[in-house]
């Protein structure tokens, strides 16, 4: 496997707001700040969201800003144990969560469902990394954050309001790729606000060995495959008396041509265009010992597709959808021991495509928590949760709990939880082939993970060990008629189980801090009912998803200059439900060197 080696010219000019100095934030910094610091960088918009007992990744300001440069699908895929399908950087990148499919995964951004009702999958190609503060994974069908249709797990986004900040980036690289961005802060009386604007393009025409072609490997150049990145990003917050008021809006565009699969003949060219508008405005204010929050929220998708076959069945396709949503949840304490959370969203899918039209969706999710801590070693906590949907009525919850057997040091925790997920609007709708008669898939999880955690005189250390089981019926599975077009059914019952790991260490030696992270993942994914007699699905690893996946980050800091080193192994992948083909199983190398320029003051 090619060793990718990227090195990553980054300049970082930083004007405060104030006389202070600026102060470049360092490894050291992360690592040995006090408690209160860690446990800020380790929260994402609100710690209350976060479910008692459920497994939880956060990738931090210090990862995410070694990736400032890459989507955060290639972030997640080198510093989690998640598989990523990806078809290669600037294509469709979507997430598979413990064995799960990509529409099994609901992401959230500033509180903010931001999955579209007609795919449900989620292209993690689209978010610049360069746009988010914090990442939180929340494993297993919990929901935390309240808003349903969730049975692989949940991924949290936060882009916070930076009011002091100047920052631009500039990269250029192999296969002529252009890297740009900006970001800067400005304070006017009680208003915060923040600017970030994002390009990115690419040639793609990378060097691969065919050995598909000809009985003799030979190497060509990829052609087809070249996209070019658009993004802006506006924020407001500011406080009125004891109101918090936040208003966030995040324009993407993508234009991107899809390269022909190498066995065909026939050529012809694709291309696609994204558009996406996703706008938040929310409310946050104390009420009756509590706490209130009012969110309203608009996204906007806009997918155009078009396929030339110099005339001879050219193709071009418009979609578009409208969501709208508002949701309000309230937190308070009935004492010291008990606390609650109520919320409310109601949701609105205003549907134009090409296949489908006039095809709406309306939903509305209550639900209800309840946390008891009935000593200081444990945390319990339980949650109840009711949407409707298209005539459908499902109730979902969760229990959860969390020992602390030495604290600060060593914890227990375990979690169980029922949930759904929609048939998504093309599942139900799409022409030719769409099932109206769909049912919502189903699913249990369960998860038992074990931490330890050991300061030691200039180091940290991290150890998490988990292990989880995932049932989920009426699985939907798009199969071939004898019309020669695709349908879905609701078919398999897949039963996905496994084991997690995670080791993690901090150490500085004089003015070096260094942080290395090892992950790894083993999935034992299957269908579990036959379709048909003979069926040759049932029993065997589920396709596209690795038994085996691990990876290595090392982050070293000297001063100004970091330097990032990643090895990761993805375990062979089956492509069929038979196992009669795969794809190989592969190592990964990359390596990026930054250097950050910082004026230390300005009035």
């Amino acid at each position: 496997m090619k060793t990718l080696v990227t090195i990553t010219i980054i300049a970082i000019i930083s004007a405060l707001c104030s006389t202070n100095p600026i102060q470049a934030q360092s490894l050291t910094e992360t690592i040995f700040k006090a408690k209160e610091a860690i446990v800020k960088d380790s929260t994402i918009i609100d710690k209350d969201i976060s479910s008692v007992g459920q497994k939880q990744i956060h990738l931090g300001k210090m990862t995410l800003q070694s990736g400032r440069s890459r989507d955060l699908g290639e972030v997640l895929a080198t510093n989690s144990a998640i598989y990523i399908k990806s078809m290669g950087r600037g294509s469709l990148a979507t997430a598979s969560i413990r064995g799960t499919s990509s529409n099994h995964t609901q992401v959230i951004w500033n509180g903010m469902p931001i999955n579209s009702s007609m795919v449900s999958g989620f292209d993690f190609s689209s978010i610049p990394t360069f746009f988010l503060e914090r990442v939180s994974l929340s494993l297993g069908a919990a929901d935390p954050a309240g808003m349903g249709n969730v049975l692989g797990g949940t991924i949290l986004l936060e882009s916070a309001v930076n009011s002091r900040d100047i920052e631009t980036l500039i990269e250029y690289g192999s296969n002529n790729t252009q890297t740009y961005g900006f970001s800067a802060g400005y304070t006017f009386n009680r208003i915060k606000s923040s600017t970030r604007v994002w390009y990115q393009s690419s040639d793609n025409d990378f060097k691969f060995l065919n050995k598909v072609l000809s009985k003799d490997p030979f190497y060509a150049n990829r052609t087809g495959s070249d996209y070019k990145n658009l993004g802006a990003m506006q924020q407001f917050s500011t406080q009125v008396k004891k109101n918090i008021i936040t208003a966030d809006i995040w324009a993407m565009w993508s234009d991107r041509s899809l390269p022909q699969p190498i066995v065909v003949s026939a050529k012809s060219a694709e291309y696609q265009q994204d558009f996406s508008l996703r706008s938040t405005l929310s409310l946050r204010r104390p009420l009756l010992g509590g706490q209130l929050t009012i969110r309203g929220s608009w996204l906007l998708e806009n997918l155009k597709y078009e396929r030339d076959m110099n005339g001879l069945g050219d193709q071009y396709e418009n979609n578009k959808i409208n969501t709208f949503l508002i949701d309000g949840n309230y937190t308070s304490h009935i004492n010291k021991k008990v606390s609650y959370r109520l919320s409310v969203q109601g949701r609105a899918d205003i549907n134009d495509a090409y296949r489908y039209s006039n095809v709406d969706r309306y939903t509305l999710t209550l639900g209800s928590s309840t946390r008891w801590k009935p000593s200081d070693r444990l945390s319990t906590e339980f949650a109840f949760r009711f949407s409707t949907f298209d005539d459908h009525y499902m109730p979902t919850g969760s229990l959860g709990a969390e020992l602390s057997i030495i604290p600060q040091y060593l914890s227990l925790s375990t979690n169980i939880a029922y949930n759904y997920h929609a048939p998504t609007l093309n599942d139900l709708y799409w022409q030719p082939g769409g099932n109206p008669d769909l049912n919502p898939e189903q699913g249990i999880s369960q998860d038992l993970t074990l931490k330890l955690t050991v300061p030691l005189s200039g180091m940290f250390f991290k150890f998490s060990l988990s292990t989880f089981r995932m049932d989920i019926d009426d699985w939907i599975v798009w199969l071939p008629t004898e019309r020669y077009y695709w349908t879905p059914r609701n078919l398999n019952r897949v039963r996905s189980q496994g084991v997690e790991t995670s080791i993690e260490s901090l150490f500085h030696i004089g003015k070096l801090s260094s942080r290395v992270v090892f992950n790894y993942t083993y999935t034992d994914a299957a269908n579990r009912k036959a379709s048909f007699e003979g069926d040759a699905s049932v029993g065997v690893q589920l396709p596209y998803v690795p038994r085996h996946k691990w990876n290595i980050n090392l982050t070293s800091q000297y001063k100004n200059l970091t330097f990032n080193y990643y090895w990761g192994y993805t375990g062979k992948r089956f492509t069929t439900t038979d196992q009669s083909y795969f794809t190989e199983d592969f190592k990964l190398h990359s390596a990026s060197l930054e250097y950050g320029v910082k004026i230390a003051k300005q009035n």
